[in-house]
């Protein structure tokens, strides 16, 4: 019984470990989904004022600049702020998923 015991042992410490990565990948990609859509509501706020102040063709030249990320991904980022009141009914879903649902084009996982 004793290699039955330790064994046991080790399946359900793996297990309970299974269940801990898995809520926390949750919270992780929940938070990611909440930051994308927060940057998003900022960049649009961002662009309305580029444009307000600076004139229309400046907000390409703002966001080359200024955001650390692609041309695409503030796209992407804006459109899911534009799509989406309240990011909470998205709780579960990846970013990916979301812009599936949402009809925002992504690249693909691989190239």
């Amino acid at each position: 019984m004793n290699g039955n015991d330790t064994a046991a042992r080790e399946i359900n410490r793996l297990h309970a470990e299974v269940v801990r990565s898995a809520a926390q990948s949750k919270e992780a990609l929940h938070a990611a989904l909440v930051a994308a859509w927060q940057c998003g509501r900022l960049l649009i706020t961002e662009k309305e004022r580029v444009r307000r102040t600076m004139g229309g063709g400046a907000w390409l030249l703002w966001l080359q600049q200024c955001f650390k990320g692609s041309r695409r991904t503030a796209a992407r980022y804006m459109a899911l702020a534009a799509c989406v009141e309240d990011v909470s009914f998205l709780q579960g879903l990846s970013l990916r998923q979301v812009y599936f649902r949402l009809g925002i084009a992504t690249e693909p996982k691989s190239r």
